[in-house]
């Protein structure tokens, strides 16, 4: 039964997950000059992207990436693991906290580079690919509450 709600719940996480890819920026940097205009073009984070050579930096950027693509792996399996409701749940809960540790990694990273840049002339900001980001552990979380409600719906079923 592939037509539930948990699944939608499940696409919706892959597809928040996908948006950071390459797609939609999760941060954005200005920078801005003392007189208060702007330098340059703004500068964009995305997912997926080989950033800095700096030791810290690119480090933490690879840990939200590896985590990011983890999160998106988790929903895909997850979806087709419907006849295990068990092992889907536990596949959600996992889901939520590893895109959890991709949306702290993905702060820590901005944050980095930050700092790394210079705090004076940069105004820095979160993109919708950040809110989309915070998105998936919510999701996940949901999508297991929506599989335990099926178990107990089955269960059910099977005492009549």
């Amino acid at each position: 039964m592939l037509f539930r709600l948990q699944t939608l719940y499940l696409l919706i996480a892959l597809f928040c997950a996908a948006f950071n890819m390459n797609f939609y920026p999760f941060w954005r940097y200005d920078f801005i000059a003392p007189d208060g205009s702007r330098l340059s073009e703004p500068m964009w984070l995305y997912g997926l992207s080989i950033f800095g050579r700096s030791g810290e930096v690119s480090v933490v950027f690879y840990a939200f990436n590896f985590a990011l693509c983890l999160s998106a792996a988790l929903a895909l399996v997850s979806i087709f693991l419907f006849k295990n409701r068990k092992r889907q749940a536990t596949l959600c809960y996992a889901g939520a906290l590893v895109s959890f540790i991709a949306v702290a990694t993905a702060l820590l990273a901005s944050f980095a580079l930050k700092s790394k840049l210079g705090n004076d002339a940069i105004e820095s900001a979160p993109e919708l690919g950040f809110y989309a980001m915070t998105l998936i552990p919510i999701l996940f979380f949901v999508a297991a509450r929506a599989i335990a409600k099926d178990e107990e719906i089955a269960t059910a079923y099977q005492r009549l």
